[in-house]
């Protein structure tokens, strides 16, 4: 057996009498005393018998808790054992540690409270704080909620015992000491803090920076101070667990006075080709907007002196091809020289702007009224009119970690909801913006300045870290950005300056430039507003450069070695094609010929099975290709004229209401294609088809990799672009082969997408009369998607259903236009019907179409006793019950969209003359639904259709029994707009549902007859006045303008109309004077 070493032995010695139980304050001592010689011999002690003799020396010195000195060695005792000996706790051991910690820490605050908080001698706590900082690094993880709050909790008095005097401990670092240990504890159990905890730090910190912020104090001790309550600070506020409401202004303020901290006087990172703006007009040239011409930037004396030395002509620029790319990791904190970063005064600079960085992911609507302390407002490139804001620290601060964080930091502020913000922006020249800046002004000069920073920015960063967060910045500006409504050529300058910059480097640099170059550029060529002066630059450039933006484009997308540059250039081609239709035909040789390029190149494996002779192709990236294809699906869309929207939810209505108010709202109740008729001439667009079906899709639209199935689905979502002009100029073999592919590919695929893109195709194709007038091609259809219904794959039965309602409403289009034998088919509408009925027991995103499917059914349907059927189908009159009631159970549990649907659909059903809506026994039941959703919905789009649907009816007796109820409804409805409880995001429907309401109200209204008095007598005379003060108001309206004359002279007429029925029924009732009023009413 081997001896134990002499430190192990000395080791058990010293524990030896804590062990055994005697005078545990003497052994206390005794282990306090050598401490040093525990801490070497804790390396060969067993991890299990070092770890019990700690937590029992632990257990020990707790009891001693008025011994402040004891309590600091035991402290520093025990972090030091566990540090060396690097033991493994459990959640158990562990909380004896941090109880024991807190504990003293406690001890030593009930000390210095009781010794008067500013001056009494502090150094065991500062001991045992920093004790705690490193327990809580290394196990925090074992931390319970209740001590993780009682562990800030307790460190909070001590935050506010050092905000009166950054010296006020050894240079600061007891103050340091506190703020690293809070951190680590939001950093390793931060999700286990309380709201109520997180609050009191809060308004801890507050009153620390207000006491901070009144003289900063340059000085090494001075800045690792603010650092440590900075990084503390951002680590907070990145975990919050509230609203900063009242703080904000309080915090914006001191945490921008950081922002310029370290930087002495006018000495800033001075790039050599740097222009300030002049003054300027609203009429001035684009490229002077942003630029300024006329003054150079201010150089300091040192910097003047090497010009000269060097000969440096008076301009300044940089030979771009000279420029070197650094990486952030190449370069310290201190980027330049120790001059530049005096007492590290950047790292308090850097973490006060990811304080104000985690500010605006936080709580980011609160903080819009402080961007103007945030960012500048004119002369941002002026040094010598030097003002600290993010852009300015961007441009001139010397240290590029300073730099990274001020960018990342204005992309925060521009995320989430600064884009609805900056939406009322609007530049002004400063001689015609008043004395009285309005918050539009503020923002358009905002805006302003941010695209003159960030541009010259882009034009000068050598850092390439920062480069890529100053183009992200970019990007979510220009996306945000109301160009209409900013001087004249700032979406040219992007577009010009980024273009420039990312093409300085050549195709084999490095991605991670291109690629958020390029995205950038493709976020600016996207841009719908301004886009007749780009279109204007873009063809300028081409006919005077083959260096022009496009050309690059298309350079990059063939030559790039990276696929990520490829992905992007293709992607910034899709975008230009989109915003500026005219390039997809003058350029459609150039970019046709890209993406041939791409698939001929990138596509994978043998094909197999294919109608038309193809050979074999190289594997290289499926992602590139999928990406071409977008590409040409957009060219092709363009070219066709196709006007449909890419989501299938978002086609705009087509109501059943001869009166329904047009409304600004995007709704699920029609496709918006009509059957059109072979045009007289070949359509232009149809040999660009040609030349796809013949060239391209052949090479794609057979695909046998993993990574080839995302292709196949984008090569069938290319049909999706068809128009019906372009699809009748095709041959009918093209034809047949167009509908047979996607046929195949949504019953044969075996993967969903691919599935789904076909039945998406199928929804589109069926608008083309050359479908849906010929019974072998209909008939295929139908059958395919009557099996696509019951798909396993939600995605597949989304698209299905899609098609299937737009089929229906193709017969609509059919029936409308004079093709009646199709539409009145028994045998077909029964087995769409019953498609749709299966289908509208799915969930809500297949039940919406399936809903619209049955209302554009119902809409032409002969649901008379005598229509002939097959003996195996059901006439349309024994599943009309059904289909109500489905409708019905649709109502009462569908989300918003399937009832948008529904009330289409009944609006559909009202107009259908074969029906006979007083004979039907559902009629009651379905006027009541719609006016429990007039009534009770909280959605007013829901509310407008449900309004519109009710007018409907075309006469009285359509009513039936439910004629006083629906005016009853409409009344209440009409006097409830007014009551105060509309929901905010409901105030712009307001005006739509009003108008909606009185036009269906006075239909109604000019329904009623003398016979209707007595059921609606007392009705009548409770809401007289109302009706009477409401027909006068209408007939007072003046119209808004000449397109709303008609309409309000329409609405007038009804208005007379309407109070001429009303005089009837009070003259039937002998009620004179109420028959006189109304009767008298007039236009004024």
């Amino acid at each position: 057996m081997a001896f134990p070493s002499a430190r192990i032995r000395a080791w058990r010695s010293a524990f030896g009498g804590l062990r055994r139980g005697f005078d545990e304050a003497a052994a206390v001592q005794e282990i306090l005393g050598q401490a040093p010689a525990l801490a070497r011999s804790s390396l060969e002690i067993p991890s299990q018998e070092a770890l019990g003799d700690i937590l029992a020396l632990l257990d020990a010195a707790s009891k001693f808790v008025s011994d402040n000195v004891a309590l600091r060695k035991a402290s520093i005792l025990v972090v030091d054992l566990i540090s060396s000996a690097q033991l493994e706790f459990r959640k158990e051991s562990a909380a004896q540690v941090f109880s024991f910690l807190r504990g003293a820490i406690e001890q030593g605050v009930s000390s210095i409270q009781k010794a008067g908080l500013e001056n009494h001698p502090c150094d065991h706590v500062f001991e045992t704080v920093n004790a705690l900082a490193f327990f809580v690094h290394g196990h925090g993880q074992h931390l319970s909620s209740d001590e993780a709050n009682a562990l800030v909790l307790g460190l909070v008095p001590l935050v506010a015992s050092t905000r009166n005097s950054v010296r006020a401990r050894k240079g600061g670092r007891f103050d340091s000491s506190i703020y690293t240990a809070i951190a680590n504890v939001f950093t390793r159990a931060g999700s286990l803090v309380t709201k109520d905890t997180w609050q009191k730090v809060v308004q801890a910190f507050r009153k620390v920076l207000d006491q901070v912020g009144v003289e900063l104090l340059e000085e090494t001790a001075a800045s690792r101070y603010y650092a440590a309550i900075l990084r503390a600070l951002h680590i907070v506020f990145s975990d919050a667990k509230a609203p900063l409401d009242d703080n904000i202004g309080g915090f914006v303020a001191v945490l921008r006075m950081f922002v310029s901290y370290g930087l002495p006087g006018n000495r800033t990172r001075a790039f050599p080709d740097a222009t300030v703006p002049s003054p300027r007009s609203s009429q001035t040239a684009p490229q002077e907007v942003l630029k300024g011409k006329g003054s150079s930037l201010y150089r300091p004396p040192h910097l003047r002196s090497r010009m000269q030395d060097g000969g440096e002509s008076s301009s300044p620029s940089l030979d771009s091809d000279k420029r070197t790319l650094f990486s952030d990791s190449e370069q310290s904190d201190n980027d330049n020289s120790q001059e530049t970063d005096q007492f590290r005064s950047s790292k308090a600079r850097t973490n006060a702007i990811l304080c104000i960085q985690a500010i605006a992911r936080a709580d980011p609507k609160s903080l819009h009224a402080h961007w103007t302390l945030l960012l500048p407002t004119h002369n941002v490139l002026h040094p010598r009119l030097y003002q600290p804001t993010l852009v300015t620290t961007l441009i001139f601060d010397p240290v590029s970690k300073t730099r990274l964080a001020a960018a990342s930091t204005i992309s925060a502020l521009l995320e989430g909801p600064a884009k609805a913000f900056l939406q009322v922006a609007e530049y002004k020249d400063s001689g015609k913006a008043g004395s009285f800046t309005t918050l539009s002004t503020s923002l358009g000069q905002i805006i302003v300045q941010l695209y003159t920073g960030l541009l010259h920015s882009v034009s000068n960063e050598s850092q390439s870290g920062v480069l890529v967060a100053i183009l992200k910045a970019l990007s979510l500006l220009v996306s945000s950005s109301p160009f209409d409504r900013l001087p004249i050529g700032v979406l040219n300058d992007v577009i010009n300056t980024v273009h420039k910059r990312i093409f300085e480097l050549t195709p084999s640099s490095d991605q991670t430039l291109l690629v958020p170059g390029l995205s950038c550029l493709s976020v600016a060529l996207a841009a719908s507003s301004g886009s007749s002066q780009v279109l204007s630059s873009i063809l300028e450039q081409n006919q005077v450069s083959k260096k022009s933006v496009l050309a690059n484009l298309i350079y990059l997308a063939r030559a790039s070695p990276f696929s990520g540059v490829r992905i992007e250039a293709l992607q910034a081609l899709k975008a230009a094609v989109h915003s500026h239709s005219t390039l997809a035909s003058l350029y459609w040789n150039e970019l046709a010929e890209v993406v041939h390029e791409v698939i001929e190149h990138e596509s994978a494996t043998h094909i197999t099975e294919v109608p038309f002779p193809v050979g074999n192709f190289r594997a290289v990236d499926e992602k590139t290709v999928y990406h071409s294809l977008k590409l040409l699906d957009e060219l092709l869309r363009v070219l066709s004229g196709f006007n449909g929207a890419d989501d299938m939810f978002d086609f705009p209505t087509t109501s059943p209401s001869p009166s329904l108010v047009p409304q600004p709202i995007k709704l699920l109740t029609a496709t918006g294609r009509t059957v059109q008729n072979v045009p007289d001439k070949l359509d232009p667009a149809a040999s660009q088809w040609l030349e796809v079906m013949n060239k391209f899709l052949p090479l794609v639209l057979y695909h046998g990799t993993p990574m080839g199935l995302q292709v196949r689905a984008a090569a069938l979502t290319c049909f999706a672009g068809l128009t019906p002009g372009v699809y009748s100029n095709l041959s009918e073999k093209h034809q047949e082969y167009i509908l047979s592919t996607v046929i195949n590919a949504a019953i044969r695929d075996d993967t969903a997408s691919v599935r789904s893109a076909a039945s998406r195709a199928i929804g589109v194709l069926v608008g083309c009369s050359e479908i849906v007038e010929r019974n072998q091609r209909l008939n295929s259809v139908v059958a395919t998607i009557q099996a696509a219904i019951s798909d396993a794959a939600l995605s597949v039965r989304i698209t299905s259903c899609w098609a299937l309602a737009n089929i229906c409403d193709a017969f609509c289009k059919s029936f409308e236009n004079g093709f009646p034998p199709i539409a009145r088919d028994s045998k077909l509408l029964t087995t769409l019907a019953e498609v749709a009925l299966k289908a509208a027991k799915d969930g809500d995103k297949v039940r919406a179409n399936a809903v619209r499917a049955l209302g554009n059914l119902a809409k032409f349907a002969d649901f008379s006793d005598g229509v002939a059927t097959d003996e195996n189908r059901s006439p349309p009159l024994l599943w009309l019950g059904r289909m109500v009631q489905t409708l019905v159970s649709c109502i009462t549990t569908g989300n918003v969209k399937v009832q948008w649907n529904v009330c289409h659909a009944l609006g559909n059903l009202f107009l259908n003359r074969t029906i006979s809506l007083p004979e039907m026994p559902w009629s009651s039941s379905v006027f009541s639904i719609l006016l429990l959703l007039l009534r009770d919905s909280g959605n007013f789009k829901i509310r407008i259709h449900a309004a519109s649907a009710l007018a409907v009816p075309s006469c009285r007796d359509d009513f039936g029994e439910s004629f006083g109820d629906v005016l009853h409804g409409l009344v209440h409805a009409l006097e409830s707009l007014d009551s105060g409880k509309t929901a905010p995001s409901s105030f712009k429907y307001m005006s739509t549902l009003s108008e909606q309401l009185d036009t269906t109200l006075l239909q109604i209204l000019s329904y009623a007859s003398p016979e209707d008095y007595c059921s609606l007598k007392d009705f009548l005379h409770k809401r007289a006045a109302f009706l009477h003060g409401w027909l006068h108001s209408l007939l007072r309206s003046p119209a808004p303008n000449l397109e709303g004359l008609e309409r309000v002279s329409t609405k007038q007429t009804q208005a007379l109309q309407a109070a001429q029925a009303l005089g009837s029924l009070f003259s039937s009732g002998g009620d004179k004077t109420l028959q006189e009023r109304f009767e008298n009413l007039r236009v004024s």
